[in-house]
């Protein structure tokens, strides 16, 4: 039923409810897929990952921070394109044992992948007292090269008394030059 002035027809189209109901419905409906298709354009396809001094691998397959306790944290203001340090804290109550191998991975797309670059480590087996920190020196340049400019995460392996390969992670970022 339309809507006319009282005593006039009214020439234009006729609204009904039904109408109204199904454009909107059908204009949501068409939202929603141009949201999922754009969704799956940008977070399904894989990242980015040429234009870097090394090869980006898969996406990362980790177990981080098994242990709550064990926490590996950079030291911002000490971190730079060729290395930084980070701070190894053992929280817990027993013993925590590494050595100097470790990983790094970028974040593309909001995911992290690994750095795939060899890289010899010499083999000392250090410990952590419980309730102590270590300040690990780390110049990733030997093996990485200077990183460029992006959002990075260092992967510590570890094993404490009880549990074998556990890993902790230190995320920290390389700024534009002059940022």
């Amino acid at each position: 039923m339309g809507w006319a002035p009282r005593g006039k027809s009214h020439p234009g189209p006729v609204f009904r409810r039904g109408m109204a109901v199904r454009k909107i419905r059908l204009a949501g409906i068409v939202l929603a897929v141009l949201l999922a298709v754009g969704g799956a354009v940008y977070w399904g396809t894989a990242p980015e990952r040429s234009g870097y001094p090394w090869p980006i691998g898969e996406e990362n397959t980790y177990p981080v921070n098994a242990q709550n306790a064990v926490k590996l944290e950079a030291l911002p203001e000490t971190v730079t394109a060729g290395g930084g340090e980070f701070l190894f804290s053992n929280g817990s109550g027993g013993e925590v044992y590494y050595g100097e191998h470790y990983r790094l991975q970028i974040r593309l797309k909001w995911r992290w992948y690994n750095i795939e670059q060899p890289c010899g480590f010499v083999l000392p087996m250090y410990t952590i007292r419980p309730q102590m920190t270590d300040r690990l020196t780390v110049n990733w340049s030997r093996c990485y090269g200077s990183l460029p400019p992006g959002t990075y995460r260092l992967i510590k392996d570890y094993s404490m008394e009880d549990t074998a390969d556990c890993y902790a992670t230190a995320v920290f970022r390389i700024a534009e030059k002059g940022s």
